[in-house]
Formats: structure tokens, C-alpha cells, sequence
């Protein structure tokens, strides 16, 4: 089917690209008068990016925004949801759902859903000064939009929640946005988990707060979500303390047991081939040989 969003006005911020991808641009931005190409001078980061995109959606003047990336998959069969949320006024728009959300206690799923970027059309008159403002604080955390989710939920804002996503993503718990070598530590380091929590510090309501930080990850339990914090580099110091000073005493004790379930594992562990001792895998010995790996050497 042809895309109900072909149409529409099209901006796409070209981040300074050196694979063509400007000369592609400019010949579609003349080809189709909805399509406008700028292009940044130098390479500001794919974080930062983020945060211009979200000014340039107040400065179009257009009621609403969609921010997209450009590796995500799309079905539009059920668009017409869109329009009608759009009819109705709704603030955000979320178009995209990894579970269903329970009935009674809806919105920490909604913020968890609005940390992927493309999940959310915003209506431009709620991304203030302010937003803006915290979006740039919250670069490093590699969820800097989420500082328009949480503004959002202070405000009580009108969310519609469509039946049918239209959008589709898959879960990376590794993710660096425009990083290299010389990237800020706090960004280059940064954690899926953690940076979820100090996003949430920008949540008014504490208990809001805390009923975010327990579905972390959609579908699984918060001890599940600290496991896996820790296997992520979970040790760098300022992740640690961004979780830590975020918690309730009841998740800093879950926090913790989840690190030493994690550390015990690593220090010693056996499954039907391997014996794992501070992250060495050393090969049981087969039956009716003696041959056997020894710290990823070869003895006979």
C-alpha cells in the first residue's frame, strides 16, 4: 500500500553524512515538494540530533511531530487509528506496543514505550522551552526525547494507544548513537537500564517514579531488568550510582541481590560442557579421553 505519510511535510536532518547520502537527498527534496533536506555542517551526534529534530517540530508550526530513525519497519493498514487519536486531541500518539498494558496502571508502560524514539507522535505545543532544555541535559543518557515523556506525564497529558502498532523494533541492549573513541565517558558507557532511571528522575510523582523503574523492561520482573543491568556494563561506576540513588529501599535490595547472582555465576559456574571460573571456560574432560582445554590451551 502506498504510505498515508508520503504526503505529508518531511524533514530529514542529514547529520553531516559522507556516504552520499546528502546527493540522494537533494535529488528527492526536487523531485517531491514535501521533502526538505537540511544538512548540519558537522556531525553533532545522533543524541543531539534527536533534540534538533524536536526544535525544528516547533519551529514548522505544525500541530503534530513524528521523529523517525532509519532502521525501523512500518505497517500503516491501521493509520486511520492515527487519525482519529489526531481528531481527538490526544497529546501523544503511541504507535508502537511490545505487550499489552494493564488497565489499572497504564503509564509507566506508556513512558517505557516512549524511550524508542519513532513509538510516539507528539502534539508540538507540549515540547516547551523547558523540554527542550532538559532534552540537551539528558543527551548522555541516550534517551534525551524522554524528557518530553516525562513532562508529559506531569502534566496529566491525554495519551492514545493504538490496538494495531504501526511501527516495529527490535530490542538492543548494547547502543551507542554516533559514539567513537573520544565520546564523552558518561555517553560512551552509558547503560540501557540506567539511563532509563536518571531519565525517570524528571517524574514528579515519586511512586510514578518507582512503578517505572519496576517494568523496566516490558514484560519481565525489575530483579530480571537489574540482572541484566549488570551484565551490560553494569560495573561502571556512574551507572552504578545513577541506579542506586534512584531506587526504593525495596529495588536498591533487589539491585544488590542481582549483582551478587550475576558475580556468583561469573566467579563459578557449570553447565554440560564447560566449567566457568572468573569468566574462564575450561572444557570438562571427555570420557574415554584424556584430552581436556586448560585456560584455551590444548594439553594431552
Amino acid at each position: 500500500m502506498v504510505s498515508p505519510v508520503s504526503s505529508l511535510d518531511i524533514v530529514v536532518l542529514d547529520n553531516a553524512s559522507t556516504d552520499g547520502t546528502s546527493e540522494v537527498l537533494d535529488g528527492y527534496a526536487k523531485k517531491y515538494k514535501n521533502i526538505t533536506h537540511v544538512r548540519h555542517r558537522t556531525n553533532i551526534g545522533g543524541n543531539a540530533n534527536i533534540c534538533r529534530a524536536f526544535e525544528m517540530a516547533v519551529t514548522c508550526g505544525k500541530e503534530y511531530a513524528w521523529i523517525l530513525c532509519d532502521d525501523d519497519k512500518y505497517d500503516f493498514s491501521n493509520w486511520d487509528a492515527v487519525k482519529a487519536a489526531i481528531k481527538g486531541g490526544d497529546d501523544a500518539i503511541l504507535v508502537e506496543r511490545k505487550i499489552d498494558f494493564p488497565e489499572n496502571n497504564k503509564l509507566p508502560y506508556i513512558i517505557n514505550t516512549m524511550a524508542f524514539l519513532p513509538s510516539t507522535i507528539y502534539k508540538t505545543k507540549n515540547i516547551t522551552s523547558q523540554v527542550i532544555q532538559n532534552m540537551y541535559v539528558n543527551l548522555y543518557t541516550s534517551f534525551p526525547h524522554l524528557a518530553l515523556g516525562c513532562s508529559l506525564l506531569n502534566n496529566n497529558a491525554q495519551f492514545g494507544i493504538l490496538e494495531k502498532p504501526i511501527v516495529y523494533q527490535d530490542v538492543l541492549m548494547e547502543f551507542h548513537k554516533g559514539t567513537n573513541e573520544q565520546i564523552h565517558h558518561r555517553q560512551k558507557n552509558v547503560n540501557l537500564f540506567s539511563g532509563y532511571i536518571s531519565s525517570y528522575q524528571m517524574i514528579q510523582d515519586k511512586k510514578l517514579r518507582r512503578d517505572c523503574c519496576d517494568v523496566l523492561w516490558l514484560g519481565k520482573s525489575f530483579f530480571y531488568s537489574m540482572r541484566a543491568f549488570w551484565k551490560t556494563n553494569g560495573l561502571y561506576g556512574y551507572n552504578i550510582c545513577d541506579v542506586w540513588n534512584s531506587l526504593s529501599s525495596r529495588q536498591k535490595l533487589s539491585f544488590v541481590f542481582a549483582g551478587i547472582s550475576v558475580g556468583v555465576k561469573y566467579i563459578f559456574a557449570i553447565d554440560s560442557k564447560y566449567i566457568t571460573i572468573f569468566g574462564f571456560r575450561i572444557q570438562k574432560p571427555c570420557k574415554n579421553s584424556d584430552l581436556f582445554v586448560s585456560g584455551g590451551g590444548v594439553k594431552k
